[in-house]
């Protein structure tokens, strides 16, 4: 079983990764997005606000991926 942690309310889940290949921690973030927004527009924003952050040194990371796009049944988006 993976274990919970609660940070500021969030259930968060934590594990070892025994088959990494580099010195690197993921952390995985969902962001919700209004049902009209494609997955261009929702990776363009998030391009923009990572391209706003000053690495001053409060913020370090090395990089980031979009993996998963997940689309609302609701949502006019469907093809």
């Amino acid at each position: 079983m993976l274990p919970r942690i609660y940070i500021g309310g969030r259930m968060t889940y934590k594990y070892v990764d025994s088959n990494a290949r580099r010195n690197e921690n993921i952390l995985s973030i969902d962001f919700t997005f209004n049902g009209d927004v494609t997955m261009e527009d929702a990776i363009a924003q998030i391009d923009m606000m990572v391209s706003n952050v000053d690495n001053d040194g409060d913020i370090e990371f090395k990089s980031y991926q979009p993996r998963m796009f997940s689309i609302s049944g609701l949502s006019n988006l469907i093809e």
